[in-house]
C-alpha cells in the first residue's frame, strides 16, 4: 500500500504540473558538435522517434532500432530529409541478434517497451532485452554511455523477480509486471555505474503515446483532456537531457536530474544482477 500511494502521489503532481498554464519542457540548449554515433531503440515512433530527431539535430549520427525495419527506414528518411548532409541516418534491424550488432556507437538509449502485454514478454522486452543489447555494446566500446527510459511506477514495485516472471504467461492488466521491469531496469542501471559504466536513467513523464493510447479503451480515450499529458516531444526532451548532460546525473525527470525521485529499491542490486547471471547476462 505504501509503495502504491508515494506513486500515487507522484502521478498526480505530475498530471498538476502538466495542466498549468504555459508549461515548457524543451530540453537541453541545442549543440551541432558532432556528439558521435547513437542507437535508439523503439525508434519507429513517439518518444523514440522524436529522440532520434533531437539527436540528429544536435550533430549525432542516429541508427533507429526497430523490429519493423520498413518502419525504421520510414524514420530514417524523414531524418535524413530534415537534416540533408548533415548526419547520418540509419536502421538498425534488431532482430539480427549480436552478430549484427552495429561498430563505432557511443550512446545508447533503451527506449523500446511494453505496457499491458503478458507478464513474460513485459519482461524480455522491458528488461532483458536492453540488458543484453547494452552488455554486447559495451563489450566492443568501454566508453559507452547508456540512457534507459524507465518509468515513475517503478514506484510501485518492491523487487524485480526476474525467473518468475519469465514463466508467467498471463496478461498484466494491473500493470504490476511493467512496475517491476521498470524497477528492474533502474537497478540495471545502478549496477552499470557501479561497475564504471556511464549509465543515466530517465522518467519521461505521462505522455500521450501510442503504447499509452492503447492501454485506454475508446470511451475513455475519447473523454481524456490531453493537456494532462506531455506530447512526445516534451516526454523526449527529459530522454535526451540524459543524452547530453555532462554531469553524468541518475534518473533525469522533466528538466534536471532528481534522484530522490527514484525509489530506495533501485539500489538493491545484487538479487537483479544474480537473476540476469544465471541468463548469461553478467555485468563486468
Amino acid at each position: 500500500m505504501r509503495r502504491s500511494a508515494r506513486w500515487a502521489l507522484g502521478i498526480l503532481g505530475e498530471l498538476l504540473s502538466n495542466a498549468k498554464p504555459g508549461r515548457r519542457y524543451a530540453g537541453p540548449p541545442m549543440t551541432t558538435n558532432g556528439g558521435g554515433r547513437a542507437l535508439v531503440t523503439g525508434g519507429t515512433g513517439g518518444i523514440g522517434e522524436e529522440v532520434c530527431r533531437g539527436l540528429a539535430a544536435r550533430g549525432y549520427d542516429v541508427l533507429v532500432g526497430a523490429r519493423d525495419p520498413a518502419k525504421g527506414e520510414a524514420v530514417a528518411a524523414r531524418l535524413r530529409e530534415e537534416f540533408p548532409g548533415a548526419h547520418k541516418c540509419a536502421v538498425c534491424d534488431l532482430n539480427e541478434g549480436d552478430a549484427a550488432l552495429p561498430r563505432g556507437v557511443n550512446l545508447l538509449v533503451n527506449n523500446a517497451g511494453v505496457m499491458g502485454a503478458a507478464t513474460d514478454e513485459t519482461m524480455r522486452v522491458n528488461l532483458l532485452a536492453p540488458a543484453r543489447l547494452t552488455l554486447g555494446l559495451r563489450a566492443r566500446n568501454r566508453k559507452l554511455r547508456v540512457v534507459n527510459v524507465a518509468s515513475s511506477s517503478h514506484l510501485r514495485a518492491r523487487a524485480c523477480p526476474v525467473a518468475r516472471m519469465l514463466d508467467d504467461r498471463r496478461r498484466d492488466k494491473s500493470l504490476s509486471a511493467y512496475a517491476a521491469s521498470k524497477l528492474g531496469l533502474l537497478q540495471f542501471t545502478a549496477a552499470l555505474r557501479n561497475n564504471g559504466v556511464d549509465a543515466r536513467a530517465c522518467h519521461p513523464g505521462l505522455v500521450w503515446t501510442p503504447m499509452l493510447k492503447g492501454f485506454f479503451p475508446a470511451p475513455v480515450r475519447a473523454v481524456l483532456p490531453r493537456r494532462l499529458f506531455k506530447t512526445p516531444a516534451e516526454g523526449a526532451a527529459t530522454v535526451l537531457l540524459a543524452c547530453v548532460d555532462d554531469e553524468a546525473g541518475t534518473y533525469y525527470m522533466d528538466s534536471g536530474d532528481r534522484p530522490a525521485a527514484a525509489s530506495p529499491e533501485c539500489s538493491a542490486t545484487g538479487a537483479l544482477v544474480d537473476e540476469l547471471g544465471a541468463l548469461g547476462l553478467n555485468i563486468r
